[in-house]
């Protein structure tokens, strides 16, 4: 992917797999401009580039959660149109009183565990959901009443390990449809430190104790 000229290259290194793992699950899940958007554990480095990118393409809601109130701003400043905080709401309910009890069109769910059974309910009839993420954990016991009555697309998709040609369709779509909203800054990534190589223990340290909001970059002499 061709690095556009406003962008430097310690912004550069913090986009690609959260713009390829973020625009591959949208396009999995058949989103169009106008659609609603569901994105749980948005706080994480590659949630936060799905709610820039669901809104740059033109989602006419979407609706990140959170464990941590404290985070509600800086989801909000990601484009956020509302933000739950899971801790103290009731995630189906919250998403289905936001959406006059329709439920969201598409949902990235980079959580798993009992957050992917929730998403189901909060899904609107005929809806899409992609689970891209373990945050909690990979086991999750869904109600498969809420799977076949709501008549749902469920996928699920790692771009690390996906074929090298289903991987060069989504870099060709990101370079036409994602890219300029990248170089006008309608798309960044959110920058929570930026580290020496030498200083990569303490980069690591940083992350594993979840302290880190938005990217960790290692700078290389």
């Amino acid at each position: 992917m061709p690095i556009p000229e406003t962008l430097g290259y310690d912004k550069a290194s913090a986009l690609p797999t959260g713009l390829l793992t973020e625009h591959g699950a949208l396009t999995r899940a058949r989103f169009q401009a106008g659609q609603s958007v569901l994105i749980t554990g948005a706080t994480s480095g590659i949630g936060l580039i799905g709610v820039q990118m669901a809104k740059a393409l033109g989602a006419s809601l979407v609706i990140a959660t959170t464990r941590s109130p404290a985070r509600e701003a800086l989801l909000q400043k990601a484009g956020a149109d509302r933000v739950i905080g899971v801790d103290d709401q009731n995630l189906t309910q919250a998403v289905l009183d936001a959406t006059g009890g329709e439920g969201v069109d598409v949902v990235l769910d980079h959580v798993g565990g009992q957050t992917f059974a929730d998403c189901l309910p909060a899904t609107r009839v005929d809806g899409h959901l992609v689970n891209i993420g373990r945050l909690d954990r990979a086991e999750s016991t869904i109600d498969l009443d809420a799977l076949s009555y709501r008549h749902l697309h469920v996928r699920g998709v790692s771009f690390g390990f996906t074929r090298p040609e289903a991987l060069g369709h989504v870099i060709t779509a990101l370079t036409d449809k994602v890219l300029p909203a990248v170089a006008d800054s309608r798309i960044r990534p959110v920058i929570d430190s930026v580290h020496s190589f030498g200083q990569a223990h303490e980069a690591a340290d940083r992350m594993r104790g979840h302290q880190a909001h938005g990217k960790i970059i290692l700078t290389v002499p």
